[in-house]
This record gives C-alpha cells, sequence and structure tokens, in this order.
C-alpha cells in the first residue's frame, strides 16, 4: 500500500486536510468519511436540532429494535458491570440527589409540578427537557427547580 492517501478534499467545506481530520468510513473506497470531523459535526448537530432529526431521533428511542438492544447489552458482561456499579455508586455517594430526583417525580405525577418537557428552557428557550436543582439538593429545596434543555442543562453541570 505504497499510495496510502494521507490527504483529502472536505466535501463540504472543500479544504484539502490531512487524513487524521477524517472519521473512518467502511463504506468509502479510501476508508474514511467524505466530510472532515468539523463539517460532520456541524451537519449531524444540525440534523438533531432539525424536526425531522427530533422526529428519527424520538421514533429510534421508542422501536423495537432500540429496546432489544439495549436489553441486550444489559444482559451482557459488560452491561452488568458497567451499569450496576455506577447506579450503585451514585445512589451510595449522593442519596440526597436521588432523593430530591424521586420527589420530583412524584410531585409530577401529582401533578403539584408540570413536567420539564410542557416547558421551555429557561435559558435559551428551548423546549426544556429536565428539571435542574438550582438551589442544591437540601431537603427543603427539593421542588425548587427550573426546567432546561439538554443543552444548557450539560453546560451548567460541565
Amino acid at each position: 500500500m505504497a499510495d496510502k492517501v494521507i490527504i483529502k478534499r472536505c466535501f463540504h467545506c472543500k479544504q484539502i486536510k490531512p487524513i487524521s481530520e477524517f472519521y473512518k468510513s467502511r463504506n468509502r473506497k479510501d476508508g474514511h468519511s467524505t466530510f472532515c470531523k468539523m463539517c460532520g459535526i456541524k451537519r449531524a448537530k444540525n440534523f438533531r436540532e432539525s424536526k425531522i432529526g427530533q422526529l428519527y431521533i424520538r421514533n429510534y428511542h421508542l422501536s423495537e429494535r432500540n429496546r432489544l438492544l439495549q436489553k441486550k447489552y444489559r444482559l451482557s458482561e459488560k452491561g452488568k458491570s458497567s451499569n450496576s456499579k455506577s447506579v450503585e455508586k451514585q445512589r451510595r455517594n449522593f442519596p440526597e440527589k436521588r432523593n430530591a430526583s424521586i420527589a420530583v417525580m412524584h410531585a409530577i405525577s401529582a401533578g403539584k409540578i408540570v413536567p420539564a418537557n410542557k416547558n421551555t428552557c429557561a435559558y435559551c428557550f428551548r423546549q426544556a427537557k429536565h428539571y435542574h436543582h438550582y438551589l442544591g439538593y437540601a431537603k427543603e429545596h427539593w421542588l425548587d427547580v427550573i426546567p432546561l434543555c439538554c443543552f444548557c442543562h450539560n453546560k451548567l453541570h460541565h
């Protein structure tokens, strides 16, 4: 393989970049994607945020295929060890966080709080997905929550 490709042109941005800037792809002759990593990330983000992408993701998560794959993983040795250990570790190390989450779930089912996905994000006004305990996890603040989208919630925690 003396004629191995070391540079490649991105189909989207038209720039010539080293092959390390492209994801691997079994479908391509040279073994790498037609889009550079940066353009691929932008395309994936745009797709996830589009209505079609949201529908696709939602339908996939509700699909029987996804359920079977999740079940198969949970039953595998890797799934058993990683899942149960991390969940147990979370419960053991942060009991107040778990209790606060359970209190919010009970408040939602009792009708005291509207589900997070019925609200808009407190920061960017997209559809919310989670509630955030902005005052901490002390018992008196269990129901002091604000709705956030996934992006803003992750941004707050990282």
